[in-house]
């Protein structure tokens, strides 16, 4: 009987704490959306790998964003990306696997590919 009288409790404190737990279509929505980007995500690298221009990107900074996709965490980047001469500076997030993270260090230089009609769009190249 504990099992029951201490998830009856949980919740009604989750109720008292004003969180409102989405309805089924919300959820759907969220899923349909989230199935969405990824896809989306999907699409850009793909293209990426068959058109982008190869370059180099050197990490400035980097934050974890608190998601996970496909059980890996998604980080953000501040990185200073060379192509074909050029330089410039962008903000990148992707999902990272975490055996990558200690490889992946501001100082450290990586290889990208950069999409030609957007240069702030790019992938890191294995």
């Amino acid at each position: 009987m504990g099992l029951f009288k201490d998830m009856r409790k949980m919740q009604k404190d989750v109720k008292d704490m004003g969180i409102k737990r989405p309805s089924l279509r919300e959820g759907m929505a969220q899923a349909s959306e989230a199935i969405g980007n990824v896809k989306e995500q999907q699409e850009a690298a793909l293209k990426l790998q068959q058109s982008g221009k190869p370059g180099t990107a050197t990490i400035k900074a980097m934050r974890d964003m608190g998601q996970l996709v496909n059980h890996q965490p998604v980080i953000e980047f501040d990185l200073t990306v060379e192509v074909g001469g050029f330089t410039h500076d962008v903000t990148h997030k992707q999902p990272v696997p975490p055996t990558m993270i200690g490889q992946l260090q501001p100082g450290a230089t990586i290889n990208v590919l950069v999409d030609p009609d957007e240069p702030t769009t790019l992938l890191f190249a294995g």
